[in-house]
């Protein structure tokens, strides 16, 4: 069975960190990924949205010219004009602020498809690396910015190849800690339960604050809201005083609304 699935940069060589787990993800889920490109545009069947922050006006044209033809499972709205209510197949979304920009029923399953990583790809039987890591968002690249972490640089440009997706995963869920501003990092953190922090270092930017709410929104912890850390200190502070005590919501309903029915 296949599913055609669009992300952000569907096609390319290089993703971003989080459209490069999606292969993984839906090949867990027993179905072979095929990317919405030109060569399967005439294809009949419906696209799968399911990692990204797009669910707008602007977007939605790209994935299919009918909104019939759209299915929305653990994607994310975080700017621009939201799809008209009853416009989308919508399964699941990523919290609480896209099932309200969409005004969707408040049975609607939430929960970022990020999380289901670790069934995906068990953690290896690898010790803990001796180095931290720096993850910064794709925006906030920049050369030697990591030593202002004392960390090792983590690229969240990830090569699409299976081989080089594992073992970048390996390296950040085996590092003893991770100082990031890049929400997929943050999620896969938190799946595998590695320490780690939201850190915005001098020029960084926050990118769609809305999709930081939106993950937040979901997570079991007294923190409905992200709190940026400054440097080293700070970052080692909110892990022990907070972000150790957050817990992934539960993907249980997420699975289960699987469109399994859009394969072919």
């Amino acid at each position: 069975m296949k599913v055609i699935v669009h992300h952000w940069q569907t096609g390319l060589t290089r993703a971003n960190f989080g459209e490069a787990i999606v292969p993984l993800l839906v090949r867990h889920l027993g179905y072979e990924y095929l990317p919405n490109i030109r060569l399967h545009s005439t294809l009949p069947h419906k696209r799968l949205l399911m990692i990204g922050s797009e669910l707008n006006e602007d977007f939605l044209p790209r994935v299919h010219p009918d909104r019939s033809k759209i299915t929305v499972w653990g994607y994310g709205y975080s700017h621009g004009t939201p799809p008209k209510p009853g416009t989308l197949d919508v399964r699941a979304v990523r919290g609480h602020i896209t099932r309200e920009a969409l005004k969707l029923p408040q049975s609607t399953p939430m929960c970022d498809p990020g999380f289901l990583l670790p069934a995906a790809f068990p953690k290896p039987d690898l010790p803990t690396s001796k180095w931290p890591l720096y993850a910064p968002h794709w925006n906030n690249r920049r050369h030697g910015a990591e030593k202002a972490w004392q960390a090792d640089f983590f690229n969240v440009e990830i090569r699409r190849s299976s081989d080089y997706l594992q073992q970048a995963i390996a390296r950040l869920i085996t590092a003893p800690f991770v100082y990031t501003n890049s929400l997929h990092i943050v999620i896969t953190c938190l799946a595998y339960a590695v320490p780690f922090a939201p850190c915005l270092g001098p020029g960084d930017k926050i990118d769609k604050s809305l999709k930081w709410r939106d993950v937040w929104s979901t997570l079991e912890g007294e923190e409905k809201d992200v709190r940026w850390c400054q440097d080293v200190s700070s970052a080692h502070a909110w892990w022990e005083n907070i972000g150790q005590h957050l817990r992934p919501p539960d993907p249980t309903r997420l699975i289960e609304v699987f469109p399994r029915d859009i394969g072919f």
